[in-house]
């Protein structure tokens, strides 16, 4: 319904030509990016240091991922009547974010040792649940 209390009609859907597209490119940029940023990383750390916490902190997210994703997005997908509102499933992220961070700050602060390289597990933290959450 619109705020004056019409009905609107649902959005049309995309092409799946359209679909595959967007999808394709979105997958590619992302890929693209966790490459360059390890590149970067090897390329102006000194030693290998900058690598191992760059891995560290990709393990740890990586833990976290699948708490927070929690196999929703195939349900998501799949609802096609509409049976669940959008705001439902993001809540139901938002609740999934929150036990993994739960779960998974305290492992990083254990393994983290260094106050910086806890620091850069959060800071990869935080790039995965944007992930997880779009």
């Amino acid at each position: 319904m619109s705020m004056t209390g019409e009905k609107t009609a649902p959005p049309e859907p995309l092409s799946v030509k359209r679909n595959i597209l967007f999808n394709t490119v979105g997958s590619l940029t992302y890929q693209g990016c966790l490459w360059l940023t390890t590149v970067l990383v090897v390329t102006l750390s000194s030693g290998y240091t900058g690598s191992g916490v760059l891995a560290l902190a990709m393990t740890v997210g990586n833990m976290f991922n699948p708490i927070a994703t929690y196999s929703m997005r195939t349900f998501q997908v799949s609802d096609v009547k509409g049976t669940y509102s959008q705001g439902c499933y993001v809540g139901f992220r938002l609740v999934t974010t929150v036990i993994g961070l739960a779960f998974i700050i305290p492992y990083a602060i254990v393994v983290g040792g260094s106050p910086a390289t806890t620091i850069t597990i959060l800071l990869y933290m935080l790039f995965k649940i944007d992930e997880a959450f779009c």
